[in-house]
């Protein structure tokens, strides 16, 4: 993957949102429907992981049936109003043919007394990226 193309389509999302790094950001994921290359260089290095994921979600879900055990609440569902929640909707869309799939219903992730720990962690991470980046002081080379 070239690096410089995906640095070149930052570019300009940042020049199109006049700087502004959400708006950028928006305009990167929508044109990634349209351009595999460039969410090929966004994404690839997180395709791995995220697959791992959900494959473990699917696997612990078959062992609960197995042993009879129900659930935490929490899941799937609880994360389809956000950001990753579309990406993911967004992928299942390409690999898929088209037909969406269907998220199981779900309580909140917060309500999870016996995940509190991660999702406390969980929660940290995506407040850190709700901050404004910090510059670095002039001080320091």
């Amino acid at each position: 993957m070239n690096k410089n193309y995906v640095d070149q389509r930052i570019e300009e999302a940042l020049a199109e949102a006049k700087g502004n790094r959400a708006n950028a950001t928006q305009l990167l994921l929508a044109w990634c429907l349209q351009d595999k290359l460039l969410e090929d260089g966004l994404f690839a290095a997180f395709r791995e992981p995220v697959t791992h994921a959900q494959v473990q979600r699917v696997a612990h879900q078959l062992e609960l049936q197995r042993s009879g055990k129900k659930p935490a609440p929490g899941g799937r569902a609880s994360i389809d109003n956000t950001a990753m929640g579309h990406m993911l909707a967004a992928w299942e869309k390409n690999f898929s043919g088209g037909a969406t799939v269907a998220a199981e219903p779900a309580a909140a992730l917060r309500s999870s007394n016996s995940n509190q720990s991660h999702n406390s962690s969980l929660q940290t991470i995506a407040d850190a990226f709700k901050k404004p980046f910090r510059k670095k002081p002039e001080n320091l080379s």
